[in-house]
């Protein structure tokens, strides 16, 4: 996910940045231990930025109950999936069948 938020935004290039649009990085972890750079992605303090932690030993997946809580809609949303192959379909079937375009979803399938 630092990667991933590193490229979206820049960060670590010297320069104070902030994003145009809120951005939400919603990140699945069996639990708080297993999280790399947990505390690191909750410490960021940059306009528009929300950290969405997941823990799936005491919570939901990651489903439209969780995007809605924090989005309040789906669509006007551009999504960036990045994960398993299995996880990457899951989530596309989600967006798909609640009507997101295929345009509004990219994806970095990591096995």
């Amino acid at each position: 996910p630092w990667a991933l938020l590193k490229r979206v935004s820049g960060i670590g290039d010297g320069q104070d940045y902030k994003f145009n649009q809120p951005v939400y990085l919603f990140y699945s972890n069996k639990t708080k231990e297993n999280t790399a750079y947990h505390e690191h992605l909750k410490s960021i303090e940059i306009p528009n930025y929300k950290y969405v932690p997941v823990f799936t030993n005491t919570q939901s997946r990651i489903g439209k109950d969780i995007l809605i809580k924090e989005l309040k809609e789906l669509d006007n949303c551009d999504y960036y999936l990045v994960g398993t192959n299995a996880f990457i379909k899951s989530m596309q079937h989600l967006l798909h069948s609640n009507n997101i375009k295929k345009e509004n979803i990219k994806t970095d399938d990591f096995g």
